[in-house]
């Protein structure tokens, strides 16, 4: 994907970026599959070739992410800061177990922006739903309408917090918490509080998003404890960033999930 995009010039955080008439087919062989399992419903391999050789095409959106004036990577499903990148921090070291690893361990024209300590601020290009979540992290996020779902849980308590990550394996609403909020962007940017007054950015109020993380431990306020970003799976060098959403810059192999009828729904003249 990264290499179908790469015609311009990715440094530059303006650049419209070109569409990609090149279709690509995934066949499922991760840990969560989330992609596959958000554009068919399955995370079957002879069902990801079947759509392949079907033809099938399916839009999606891509996040591009910068560091100031240089370009760290794209993003298609999950950015996440706080908790779901220092999980996959520290299940790097634990790589051999595979999956259970996870276990183990614009606003058009005006910028809006919200300080204050976080537990985990997520952006979702598509629902992220998988195997064990079968709603997603945000069940309404589109696949191609050009925003992402910027999910901000302020800092709670454990328990709080422990019973929004649960809401994901069930139909409970996730967002109907009030430590939890959830926005539709078109970009935005993010600065933790140890960089905030390195950032010549950060001066403009009107351009400033998140300045401020959670300290684990209030008893070490006096030494920053950092984040990382979680990027598909991938850390991140950075935790200063800029994300902006490219609409329906790729294309995949897939026709999005398909609705499932009852009996009384099915029309009689489909009826053989």
């Amino acid at each position: 994907m990264h290499g179908l995009i790469a015609r311009i010039n990715q440094d530059n955080t303006t650049e419209n970026l070109i569409q990609c008439n090149f279709r690509i087919g995934i066949v499922p062989a991760g840990s969560t599959d989330c992609v596959c399992y958000a554009t068919m419903g399955i995370n079957d391999p002879v069902t990801s070739a079947l759509h392949v050789i079907v033809g099938d095409s399916q839009p999606m959106d891509v996040c591009s992410v910068h560091h100031y004036n240089t370009f760290l990577k794209y993003s298609v499903s999950l950015l996440g800061y706080g908790f779901y990148g220092d999980i996959l921090t520290d299940s790097e070291k634990y790589r051999w177990m595979g999956p259970a690893r996870y276990d183990f361990s614009d606003f058009e024209g005006e910028w809006k922006y919200a300080k204050g300590k976080f537990l985990a601020i997520n952006a979702a290009c598509m629902s992220c739903a998988c195997p064990r979540s079968p709603k997603g992290l945000s069940p309404a996020a589109h696949l191609a309408d050009g925003t992402t779902d910027l999910i901000i849980v302020r800092k709670c308590s454990r328990l709080n917090f422990l019973r929004h990550l649960l809401r994901h394996t069930n139909k409970d609403d996730q967002f109907n918490l009030s430590f939890v909020e959830v926005h539709r962007v078109k970009k935005f940017k993010f600065t933790p509080k140890h960089l905030e007054n390195e950032s010549s950015d950060i001066k403009d109020a009107g351009k400033k998003i998140f300045d401020r993380i959670c300290q684990d431990h209030s008893a070490c306020c006096s030494t920053p404890v950092n984040s990382n970003w979680n990027c598909d799976g991938e850390i991140l060098d950075h935790a200063e960033i800029e994300v902006r959403v490219h609409c329906q810059l790729i294309k995949l192999f897939a026709r999005g999930i398909e609705e499932e009828f009852t009996c009384e729904e099915i029309p009689e003249s489909c009826m053989v």
